[in-house]
């Protein structure tokens, strides 16, 4: 199995095809399938006999790699579905993660650094999946970007092979110095003591690499590297601008002393873990003391918009529950085997057959490709309009703080304008993923229509729509109650007159709606621009920024792959001179 000329090979259930998918840490790792259906993809770890026999360590090792992932059946872990062995090989047969490692995804961003939104969700489920490791006593030892996995949106932990259970997590032992360097613990790179806590410092070392492109500690080798963390002071750089919570966090996952540094439980419970949890259930618990309906409704569209700003392809949407059921199937049918001295079957499976298997494979992720595509433009006109909704909120905050005076009828004129338009470009993506024919190709926009992607898109615009018409209805009803008491006073003002007739719950973008949002923005910017050059309120530029966008969004987020996450952020974080800068030139 070791020569590069085989092209298939079947063993038991499954079938392994010459498809080098990686390298663990002690064997190749192929692509594979079940016989019965070639659809359920497998990746299959192949470790040959004579090298395990030749190391009693790596037999061990190995068993104890086995051993620990059978215990284990969360979500953010990748499972072990069977192992098998031959006269010659021992397979594993693992879960197969589509979307390749964050090592790689990492190197397709910018500078190797995500987001902090980014970051903090792939943290999170690497958090996620450390909960089960630290309930079963288990320390990983080599967590680093090649052994995170990622999968529809999902960071997993993989290559238990340097992992081990002790009888208590948190006491510290001596153990072989296995593991990456880079992001060991100084404890494991000086052959001390450790415990579970070399764990938490490789987690954060991680989280600050996703961050700022880059490992705090670098060394020309093991001995150099421990001689920087114990002697150069931890920095985080000024750029990417980053939050004060989470580098709080990280300092303290990668103090030197393990005496010092956190523990899983103070990780676990921490603000950048349970943060959002906890804000989406005070809002909650502030709406139902709200009696104004207005009120109630804008608090819980924020509440809304905090978790589901943005989405993308490798962000969860709401798992697809029969898909969970599947993997839960799976894991009941092929789970609890174990290495033993009896041979699996062995046999030759058609190449012939393999080779067309193979060649279907690969035409199918080209279509799956091309769905991706389809779903990335789906997902980017969403987040144009969820764009609208953040710029609503964004005025709503400046006014109720007072940073905005404006008069009472152009406030609720803006906020209904922005937020009628938001609606209709989110009706118009519905409209687009419910309609049988569009601009895309057929026969690709049908395949669309039948995968995990298009149900799970569908399921997001769905739970948008009912969040947001929410929030346009009592809008609305406050809005026209406004307008109508400013015409009271004004009974000739022909504009206010002409804004009644979008007072409606006519979800359109019509001539008469399009004229009056347009007259309506530029209206409100020209009661911003004034206010730009001499404010030192930061909120005032960044929303004239934002009004600019709204004239023209495709303007500004100009393909399909654009990157919200980092417009939000870089926006957020600008100095707010660099900032008036910016509006300057859009303006002339």
């Amino acid at each position: 199995m070791e020569n590069s000329d085989w092209v298939s090979k079947k063993i038991d259930k499954y079938v392994i095809v010459n498809k080098i998918l990686g390298k663990g840490a002690f064997g190749t790792v192929y692509r594979g399938f079940f016989e019965e259906d070639q659809n359920r993809l497998v990746a299959v770890k192949l470790i040959a006999v004579k090298s395990i026999s030749e190391s009693e360590q790596m037999l061990k090792l190995i068993k104890r790699e086995i051993s620990i992932l059978q215990k284990l059946d969360n979500k953010n872990i990748v499972k072990l579905y069977d192992v098998a062995r031959t006269p010659n090989n021992l397979y594993m047969f693992l879960e197969y993660c589509m979307d390749g490692d964050l090592k790689d995804y990492l190197k397709t961003k910018k500078n190797n650094t995500l987001s902090e939104p980014e970051a903090t969700m792939f943290f999170k489920h690497i958090v996620e999946g450390f909960k089960d490791l630290h309930q079963n006593n288990i320390i990983h030892r080599d967590i680093k970007p090649a052994n995170i996995m990622l999968h529809q949106g999902r960071a997993k932990i993989s290559d238990f092979g340097f992992s081990r259970t002790v009888e208590n997590e948190n006491q510290a032992a001596l153990m072989t110095r296995l593991g990456s360097p880079l992001y060991m613990a100084p404890q494991i790179l000086e052959g001390q003591l450790f415990s579970s806590k070399c764990d938490v410092w490789s987690v954060g070392i991680l989280f600050y690499e996703m961050l700022y492109g880059r490992s705090p500690w670098t060394g020309t080798s093991q001995v150099n590297l421990l001689q920087n963390i114990k002697n150069k002071p931890l920095v985080f750089p000024s750029e990417p601008v980053r939050s004060e919570k989470v580098k709080f966090l990280i300092k303290n996952m990668i103090q030197l002393s393990e005496n010092d540094r956190y523990g899983w439980p103070q990780v676990f419970q921490n603000e950048v873990v349970v943060g959002d949890r906890n804000k989406l259930e005070a809002s909650l618990k502030l709406s139902e003391k709200q009696q104004d309906q207005l009120q109630k409704s804008i608090t819980l569209n924020d509440a809304y918009i905090q978790t589901n700003l943005v989405a993308n392809y490798l962000k969860n949407i709401d798992e697809n529950i029969a898909e969970e059921q599947q993997n839960t199937q799976q894991q009941k049918e092929t789970s609890g085997n174990v290495v033993n001295e009896n041979q699996s079957n062995e046999g030759q499976f058609d190449n012939q057959k393999a080779e067309q298997l193979i060649k279907n494979q690969i035409d199918a992720e080209k279509i799956h490709k091309n769905i991706m595509k389809v779903n990335e433009y789906i997902l980017y006109e969403r987040n144009i309009s969820f764009f609208y909704n953040y710029v609503i909120q964004k005025i709503i905050r400046a006014f109720n703080a007072n940073i905005l005076q404006t008069q009472g009828n152009l406030y609720f004129r803006v906020l209904f304008a922005i937020c009628k338009c938001q609606n209709a470009n989110l009706e118009k993506v519905y409209n687009l993923l419910k309609s049988k024919q569009n601009t895309f190709n057929e026969t690709l926009w049908k395949y669309y229509q039948q995968s995990k992607e298009y149900i799970k898109s569908l399921k997001l615009l769905e739970q948008d729509l009912y969040h947001s018409k929410k929030f346009f209805t009592e809008l609305l009803k406050k809005t026209k109650e406004v307008i109508e008491h400013s015409i009271k006073k004004e009974p000739n003002n022909e504009h206010l007159i002409n804004y009644m007739e979008i007072l409606n719950e006519k979800i359109v973008q019509d001539n008469t709606f399009k004229s009056s949002y347009q007259q309506t923005i530029n209206e409100f910017f020209n009661y911003l621009k004034p206010l730009i050059s001499n404010t030192n309120q930061k909120d005032i530029v960044v929303i004239a920024r934002y009004i600019i966008i709204c004239m023209n969004p495709y303007n500004e987020f100009t393909n399909a792959d654009y990157d919200f996450n980092k417009f939000y952020e870089e926006l957020e974080t600008i100095e707010i001179q660099a900032l008036k800068e910016q509006v300057k030139q859009k303006i002339n």
